[in-house]
């Protein structure tokens, strides 16, 4: 779920979201057809992930208004792992084509 949370807040953007529509897309994106969690399960993860995480200049969370709650861009922990997450996208687009180019993925029926 955390993935989730971070997801939805980025995409979210500057101008933050409430806290309610967090616990929504985030009740949304976590249920399935074999896995299903409860509104009231994620609406207390997602309160106290982002109520514990937006207390200090340095945590990736930023409380933003009433209720409203954004990504930390000053934060180290968000830059970090921002970048982390760019060059570990950036390593498998690489490999994909290197695969598709040497032909590893086609099909065959030898």
């Amino acid at each position: 779920m955390k993935e989730a949370v971070i997801r939805i807040m980025l995409e979210a953007g500057n101008k933050g979201i409430s806290l309610r529509f967090l616990v929504l897309h985030v009740y949304n994106a976590s249920n399935s057809l074999f896995h299903s969690v409860t509104k009231e399960e994620v609406r207390e993860y997602v309160y106290n992930l982002v109520r514990n995480h937006s207390t200090l200049p340095t945590d990736p969370f930023e409380r933003i208004g009433w209720g409203r709650y954004r990504i930390n861009l000053r934060s180290q922990k968000v830059v970090q792992s921002y970048i982390d997450f760019n060059g570990e996208q950036n390593g498998c687009k690489t490999e994909e084509q290197r695969c598709r180019k040497s032909g590893v993925d086609d099909p065959s029926f030898f």
